[in-house]
């Protein structure tokens, strides 16, 4: 199951002066029924914004490919970033986009208890994946499961 992002899909636009932006993008290359209330994988946001990043004055960003090994304060205003490649940036502003980390099994169970039913939904179930529950390539609130 592709994880979703928690935010609405009307929600995550890159531009504040055009807040359908992402959900006009994803209608166009994704899902043409994706209403506004809908939660997207998040492998789609990050594809609308290395889109729209393409798409931005080239002259203003330098996209570089390579992991930031460390991360200092200069003697001047600002950082200086280190790059694994060996490319060392000057910046006044760094943004750590570190990604979603995978949750810790909640409550690891006893051995006493394995085999009953897990509280919590299993990935990947029906229950758990509305693309599967409802055949869509979003989903919304609605979708959800009641709470038990």
């Amino acid at each position: 199951m592709d994880d979703r992002v928690a935010v609405v899909v009307s929600a995550m636009s890159a531009h504040s002066d055009r807040p359908d932006d992402f959900l006009m993008w994803y209608r166009m290359r994704r899902c043409p029924s994706t209403q506004p209330w809908d939660f997207v994988p998040r492998r789609g946001y990050g594809d609308y914004l290395s889109d729209t990043l393409r798409r931005s004055d080239s002259s203003l960003l330098t996209v570089h490919r390579a992991s930031v090994t460390r991360i200092f304060e200069s003697t001047g205003a600002g950082l200086t970033v280190l790059l694994s490649d060996g490319v060392v940036i000057q910046a006044t502003h760094v943004v750590l986009a570190l990604g979603h980390a995978p949750a810790a099994d909640p409550l690891p169970l006893r051995p006493e208890v394995k085999g009953r039913r897990p509280m919590w939904p299993i990935r990947g179930s029906p229950r758990n994946n509305p693309q599967e529950r409802t055949g869509r390539c979003c989903s919304s609130a609605r979708d959800l499961p009641p709470m038990t």
